[in-house]
């Protein structure tokens, strides 16, 4: 079943177009779980709540921003989203990748500079006895 066909089977007679008119942070929490096809205690697993706080989350309709970018690293939903109901539900998998071997080459080049640094380096002769 492609995305599209799955959200519309979640959101019963409406259509993707209709994702963002999920009004609550609790029917958009819902809507990711369902989507993911979990139980509520593996989808609170998931984002490292417990299935109380997954219950707290959906009833309360709170989400605190760490956990709604727990819900968006794992699960790919994005965490303005899940919390305020704006932008794109969806976040793109080859921008999110591209993100995370940038940080990642950062973060190894930081290493590489810091540690050449640390290195001194002295001339090298090129003629003997000067």
């Amino acid at each position: 079943m492609k995305d599209h066909q799955r959200i519309d089977v979640i959101l019963g007679q409406g259509t993707m177009k209709d994702y963002h008119k999920i009004n609550s942070v609790g029917e958009r929490i819902e809507f990711v779980r369902k989507y993911k096809n979990l139980m509520k205690s593996q989808f609170a697993k998931s984002i490292g709540v417990t299935p109380q706080g997954y219950h707290s989350m959906v009833t309360g309709n709170n989400c605190n921003m760490p956990t709604a970018l727990a819900i968006e690293y794992i699960h790919g939903f994005s965490a303005m989203w899940v919390v305020n109901g704006e932008g794109d539900m969806l976040m793109d998998s080859h921008e999110k990748l591209r993100g995370e071997i940038m940080e990642e080459v950062v973060q190894e080049l930081i290493h590489f500079i810091k540690t050449k640094a640390s290195v001194q380096v002295w001339p090298i002769k090129t003629e003997p006895g000067k």
